[in-house]
């Protein structure tokens, strides 16, 4: 039952020097109406997944945390300005999606490297992405790069403040959700990559488990599309969730996400069974090319008729 194998070719991440399974990004951002919703994290890996050795050891630090998380945008809000209603065929209601960046990555580079896909699926979804609240490396303004919680001194064991970032974190992507619902538009899914797949396969648990600081404001949320991740060492033993629909896209030579990482990621999620889309002779990056595209539209397509 698998789906046919989802910014730019050339944009591909294992180009990047830096190892993503220590490091992290994040914040709000899409194109169109600003909204306000959280603070900034990065993509670090995954708790006890590796990254930049060099930031390894540094205490995170925090940006422009806030009851609301600073600079969120909604793709789809923008490119709709001004259009007819929805054409024939069309969905009238648009899904939200929240989009969570990878490793030393930020909302704004997130939402630049799905741009095929933001223009595919306009018809379909809006966007919005949010920047992790721990900085990592260089950078001023939006070329910040961030990561969700930093990873341990080795691949495989957490940071050992992992549970420290991971709250931060969490504390901006609540504010994310309860702005979005406090507003009467909440968000229908999540989307992540990388170390943000990872993030966004902790916001489904919590939320089915009923975590407070994320379950009040996420009972919207019934599906989640993880690119290029793995499965958090927080989730190692817990039973499989059942109640979102998810899709998988990996790609078939990924340097830095195994296929057994892939699998594990998987097994997370038993009702509905995981869909999966293998990007074919592709690395470390988000889906881009026509076909990976395609595969996730009709994924979203899918959820519009679920």
């Amino acid at each position: 039952m698998d789906l046919a194998h989802l910014r730019h070719i050339g944009l591909n991440l294992e180009s990047h020097t830096f190892d993503l399974r220590r490091c992290g990004a994040g914040a709000v951002r899409g194109r169109g109406a600003l909204a306000a919703a959280g603070g900034c994290i990065g993509d670090a890996g995954s708790a006890g997944y590796a990254g930049d050795t060099s930031k390894v050891g540094r205490p995170a630090r925090a940006v422009g945390l806030s009851t609301k998380c600073s600079s969120i945008h909604d793709a789809a809000s923008r490119l709709a300005v001004g259009k007819s209603p929805a054409p024939k065929g069309q969905p009238a209601r648009l899904l939200k999606i929240l989009c969570l960046h990878g490793s030393v990555q930020s909302a704004a580079i997130l939402e630049d490297r799905l741009r095929n896909l933001l223009k595919k699926a306009a018809g379909l979804a809006r966007f919005v992405f949010v920047d992790g609240p721990h900085l990592q490396g260089e950078g001023d303004g939006e070329g910040q790069k961030r990561c969700w919680w930093r990873a341990g001194e080795r691949p495989d064991e957490p940071h050992p403040e992992w549970a420290a970032q991971w709250q931060l974190s969490r504390q901006v992507i609540a504010s994310a959700l309860d702005e979005a619902c406090a507003s009467g538009d909440p968000f229908d899914g999540v989307l992540g990559f990388s170390n943000g797949a990872a993030v966004a396969a902790m916001v489904l648990a919590e939320a089915a488990r009923g975590v407070p600081a994320l379950n009040e404001n996420c009972s919207a949320l019934r599906f989640g599309i993880l690119c290029s991740g793995y499965r958090p060492d927080a989730l190692r033993d817990i039973d499989p969730l059942s109640g979102f629909a998810t899709l998988h896209v990996f790609g078939e030579s990924d340097p830095l996400v195994s296929r057994q990482q892939t699998d594990d990621l998987l097994a997370l999620f038993s009702n509905p069974r995981p869909l999966q889309h293998e990007m074919l002779n592709a690395k470390h990056h988000v889906p881009s090319r026509s076909q990976d595209v395609n595969s996730v539209c009709e994924f979203l397509r899918q959820q519009h008729r679920g």
